[in-house]
């Protein structure tokens, strides 16, 4: 029997993914729980277990394709075997409550018939009468509690001021637009709209500089944002104009490198140059730079792009 089957919820708040490889092919025999697809969504690069077994007889995706939950991802052909085994557990299982059915006793013929007169009586609980002296409160203390004694001043209704306390606003500092100051619904909305419209506006978002041609310092190489670097920049961004950055300094012990220095600096000079803790410095950057190249990458959010530079000279 041949089964779609599609990609499953992969969490809160995940609708999509790219897939990054596509780890069966067609005609593989696959089980279930085994990995059949690697898929990168916002949060992370995850691999999809399969939740049937059986023959892939097709393949509904590539890599490079973005996928949507409940999306078909592939054709399997379900083990027979595997079926058979499935309706034969069932069988037993049915073969067996039927047997214990019969064997169980009926629970209403063991129970015994109460004898008349002999009912049990439940305590009923009464309130014990109030001591002399004692002060009883007979409130219904399930209602809410009664208003500010202050807010009962205001002219307004009992309907305004309770909404005045849901939203949040001081009823007393809302003017009335009624006879003798009275306060209405629209008065409290009014005083509301004007408060919103005194909030400072919110920050706009740090506009992306236009990056310069590097293409004209030497080679460069274009890739597309994936899932998890878009989602990086967007936050990246947001952190950039929302909070503080500081610059971390430490100490390092460059006795040996001083040592170094002075060593070559006398060869350095003979060939017109001058060795300095400065370029030996950007010589070590530059080979850190050519084995970690993230670290010499710029972003370009207009095309959506990372720009690695790959030029280097020293």
């Amino acid at each position: 029997m041949a089964t779609e089957f599609k990609l499953p919820n992969l969490g809160e708040n995940v609708e999509s993914g790219d897939v990054v490889s596509v780890l069966v092919n067609e005609g593989d025999e696959i089980t279930e729980n085994q990995p059949i697809l690697e898929l990168e969504t916002d949060k992370a690069t995850v691999e999809v277990p399969s939740t049937i077994q059986g023959k892939v007889t097709q393949v509904h995706v590539s890599v490079g394709d973005t996928v949507q939950i409940g999306q078909v991802i592939l054709t399997v052909e379900e083990v027979e075997a595997a079926a058979e085994a499935e309706e034969a557990k069932a069988d037993e299982k049915a073969e067996v409550a039927a047997a214990e059915s019969v064997s169980r006793p009926d629970p209403a013929e063991e129970k015994e018939e109460p004898i008349a007169g002999e009912e049990e009586q439940k305590p009923t609980e009464e309130a014990a009468p109030p001591r002399k002296g004692e002060v009883v409160d007979f409130r219904d203390r399930s209602k809410a509690e009664p208003e500010p004694v202050a807010e009962l001043l205001i002219p307004a209704s009992p309907a305004v001021r309770r909404f005045a306390r849901e939203i949040g606003i001081d009823i007393s500092k809302v003017p009335g637009s009624g006879p003798r100051g009275r306060i209405s619904v629209e008065d409290v909305k009014e005083y509301s709209r004007q408060l919103r419209s005194r909030e400072p506006e919110k920050a706009s978002p740090v506009p992306s500089p236009s990056l310069p041609d590097f293409s004209r310092f030497g080679e460069v190489r274009r890739e597309p944002f994936s899932n998890v670097r878009r989602a990086t920049a967007r936050q990246m961004a947001t952190a950039w104009a929302t909070i503080p950055h500081v610059t971390q300094h430490d100490e390092a012990d460059i006795t040996q490198l001083e040592e170094l220095r002075k060593q070559y600096s006398s060869r350095v000079e003979e060939a017109g140059g001058k060795l300095t803790v400065t370029s030996i410095a950007l010589k070590v950057l530059v080979a850190a730079l050519k084995k970690f190249p993230v670290f010499n990458a710029s972003i370009d959010v207009e095309n959506e792009e990372v720009i690695y530079k790959q030029y280097f000279h020293i």
